[in-house]
C-alpha cells in the first residue's frame, strides 16, 4: 500500500459505487471505517474532477472504471 493511500482509492470508489452510494456496507466491507471510506472517495471525486454527488457523474465514474476493468481482462 501506497504511503499517502492512494492505492485504496480506486477499490473504494469501486466498492462505494456498487453499493449505490452507501456508506456502511462497502466500508465495512473493505474494513474501514464509514468516513475513512468518504474520505478516499472524496479525494476520488477531486482526482477525478467530478462531483460525484450527482448522479451522472457517479454514472460516468462507474462506466469508465468497467472499461479499464475489461481492458485488464479481456475474455
Amino acid at each position: 500500500d501506497s504511503p499517502d493511500g492512494s492505492a485504496k482509492l480506486e477499490p473504494a470508489l469501486r466498492a462505494w459505487l456498487a453499493a449505490g452510494g452507501q456508506w456502511d456496507p462497502p466500508a465495512r466491507d473493505l474494513g474501514l471505517h464509514r468516513h475513512t471510506l468518504r474520505r478516499l472517495v472524496e479525494r476520488s471525486g477531486r482526482l477525478l474532477g467530478r462531483d460525484l454527488a450527482t448522479m451522472d457523474a457517479r454514472a460516468e465514474v462507474w462506466w469508465a472504471l468497467r472499461a479499464v476493468e475489461r481492458a485488464d481482462h479481456p475474455t
